[in-house]
């Protein structure tokens, strides 16, 4: 109550089964500026409280269909802008708008990622994810059961039979010997009948499907094809080292952000200072056109390849039944999405700012 902040009353609220009174009291208290960073700190504690409860009044899936819909359209009409501008950059002929930021930005991106990508360390670092993938769904997500689980994008294949060769268990599965001599002869035909178990299964599409998020809106993931994930995830981990080591931003320890985050609020009467923004539906904003307009060629060769083109309408969706082309990069749950959206928006950064190299911090 000492900066003026009082949440009891919703507190109350909650306490009886009213949760449309408490978030709509909430949500009205916390429209008024805060005076302070306690009082800033206070009423995002309140609004996450009530914004992950099951409101009544709201249709949080069919506000991220919506949502879905726009951000897909927003990416058509941007590959369609990157297109004229790549067109320009290629002839010539006319001005190139913002070509001082887009070669910036692609400067920066192959600083930190190198000409050619490092495809030994990407299928070394295959791993299963977590979750469900196309070929496998309910409880059963572990290693035994996403072994037998193919399905793979048809691009990825040459990959995903150098990913495949190195576990044992794949060569029990198909009746070959792990253990005896590798002779060239062996080699090849455990990798023709890897490469044919492949081509049995391919899926060149994701299944779309939401969970919930908060209530006003769903959240989409892209459920990927098994061995598609897993080589996305080989991706991702080379190059969350890459930018640990030449970018200087270690996806894995958030001390940085909070200890920043922590000196804007300490500090927020200085103009100079952190702020922390939050991006709505930033991994489905990154258009496909991004990746073919910045990346070099060959690590956008390795990220369209492990890439699923299209995807499957959730049910109720625009489209349901038939599967749909990707305008975005890919969403969420492809295992590339967080590391790529990092470098192009690191990339925009640096685009814009005044530093004249980016081997700078």
């Amino acid at each position: 109550s000492h900066i003026g902040v009082n949440f009891l009353p919703e507190l109350e609220m909650l306490r009886r089964g009213d949760r449309q009174a408490a978030y709509n009291s909430v949500l009205s208290k916390t429209r008024a500026s805060a005076v302070s960073p306690e009082h800033a700190w206070f009423n995002a504690q309140a609004k996450a409280v009530v914004s992950k409860l099951d409101v009544p009044g709201f249709d949080p899936l069919a506000a991220a269909f919506a949502d879905w819909e726009y951000t897909e359209h927003r990416c058509k009409r941007t590959n369609q802008k990157l297109v004229a501008l790549q067109k320009r950059l290629l002839t010539g002929t006319k001005p190139v708008p913002f070509l001082r930021e887009l070669t910036r930005l692609r400067e920066y991106i192959a600083y930190v990622v190198g000409p050619e990508p490092d495809i030994d360390e990407v299928v070394s670092s295959f791993k299963y994810g977590p979750g469900s993938s196309v070929g496998v769904s309910g409880s059963a997500t572990d290693y035994l059961t996403k072994l037998h689980s193919w399905d793979v994008t048809e691009r990825a294949i040459p990959l995903a039979v150098q990913a495949l060769i190195r576990d044992g268990s794949v060569w029990d599965l198909l009746s070959f010997d792990y253990r005896a001599p590798r002779t060239p002869e062996l080699l090849e035909r455990v990798a023709k009948e890897i490469e044919g178990t492949l081509r049995g299964s391919v899926t060149n599409h994701d299944k779309l499907s939401f969970v919930y998020k908060k209530a006003t809106m769903s959240r989409s993931i892209g459920i990927q094809p098994t061995i598609s994930g897993g080589l996305q995830l080989g991706v991702d981990a080379y190059y969350k080292r890459l930018l640990a080591e030449r970018a200087f931003m270690d996806l894995t320890d958030q001390t940085v952000n909070q200890r920043l985050a922590r000196k804007g609020s300490q500090d927020w009467r200085n103009p100079g200072t952190f702020a922390t923004l939050d991006k709505s539906s930033a991994s489905n904003l990154v258009a496909k056109g991004l990746i073919t307009l910045g990346f070099p060629s060959a690590h956008r060769e390795l990220l369209f390849s492990l890439r699923t083109p299209s995807y499957l309408p959730y049910k109720g969706m625009k489209g349901e039944g038939k599967t749909r082309a990707y305008h975005m990069y890919a969403g969420m749950g492809n295992g590339t999405t967080f590391s790529v959206e990092t470098l192009v928006f690191a990339a925009m950064c640096y685009a814009v700012s005044d530093l004249e190299s980016p081997h700078q911090n």
